[in-house]
């Protein structure tokens, strides 16, 4: 399954949640409060499935790029920090040093998220690619900026959900809980669908 296939299906799963918010308006017994917390969780699904997608796409790329000449490897790539030690083992205990410098490169970038919009940008960077957020653009009719603005207010919407339980002067597990309706879980799952259609016309053109 290519990148582009599994966000599908990771996005679906975000929707699925929202359907199921809606399946559930006359449950017995099912408080609307508790209803939120299916759209709280398809904010944080939307996001995964940005994250996965990123992640995957580069996967893919890397190795290809790492094989070709190396005068043509990305900037970004080349000059990626790993520490002497780990290379001199590499080099000294393995018979293929430089597959084991991928997987260690692979597992360098699983540690990074790429939700954030610099997040981003330092994701297609790896692989040679420039003015994305201009060039996604111009895909899904929106300006640099608002994508830029978006892709912000949702990562912050998702980290506030996932790391604070999405409280308020949270203390000591207290505060209260921030509001969220349908329409943000949708409008959310709409953008970063939107968005990665565009990521995936500009990469693939690309790469």
């Amino acid at each position: 399954m290519t990148a582009f296939e599994d966000f599908g299906e990771n996005i679906k799963s975000a929707r699925n949640l929202i359907a199921i918010y809606d399946k559930t308006a006359r449950t017995a017994g099912l408080l609307t409060e508790d209803r939120k917390e299916l759209l709280r969780s398809a904010v944080v699904f939307s996001l995964s499935a940005l994250d996965a997608y990123f992640h995957q796409k580069i996967e893919d790329a890397i190795v290809p790029i790492l094989n070709a000449d190396i005068e043509k490897m990305p900037g970004p790539l080349g000059n990626m920090a790993m520490p002497v030690l780990e290379v001199e083992r590499m080099l000294r205990y393995y018979n293929r040093p430089h597959e084991k410098i991928k997987a260690v490169l692979k597992d360098r970038l699983y540690t990074l998220s790429y939700m954030k919009p610099d997040k981003v940008l330092d994701a297609v960077k790896l692989l040679g690619v420039e003015d994305f957020f201009s060039k996604v653009g111009e895909e899904i009719d929106l300006e640099e900026d608002t994508i830029r603005s978006r892709l912000s207010r949702w990562a912050e919407r998702r980290n506030q959900i996932a790391h604070e339980h999405d409280r308020i002067g949270r203390r000591r597990g207290g505060g209260r809980r921030r509001d969220i309706a349908r329409a943000d879980a949708e409008s959310c799952a709409d953008f970063i669908e939107r968005f990665v259609n565009g990521a995936e016309t500009v990469l693939s053109s690309e790469l």
